[in-house]
């Protein structure tokens, strides 16, 4: 593994190969791990024809909750759950 030269060069520390920082005094010490990114957070909301019904929603239970609420939704008994007929769609869009 060949050194990379880091801020203060490679006699006073740097990176390796291996992405492992070397101090001063040639000791090793791993960088710590950025933190995880969020997931993108999506929005949905209902609309008719294209045209928006409701406000924008944080999950897609409370979009359909806000569409049985409406009428918008269906219920199929053999499923035993709603659906949203051809002219409902749920839109989505990150904020």
């Amino acid at each position: 593994m060949g050194r990379v030269p880091g801020p203060r060069g490679v006699m006073g520390g740097g990176f390796d190969a291996g992405r492992r920082w070397h101090d001063a005094r040639g000791r090793f010490a791993r960088l710590p791990s950025p933190p995880p990114l969020a997931p993108p957070r999506r929005q949905y909301r209902l609309a008719v024809f294209g045209r928006p019904r409701g406000a924008w929603h944080d999950s897609v239970a409370a979009a359909m909750a806000e569409a049985i609420a409406l009428g918008l939704a269906s219920w199929d008994a053999s499923r035993r759950e709603h659906y949203l007929a051809v002219p409902v769609e749920l839109q989505s869009r990150e904020p």
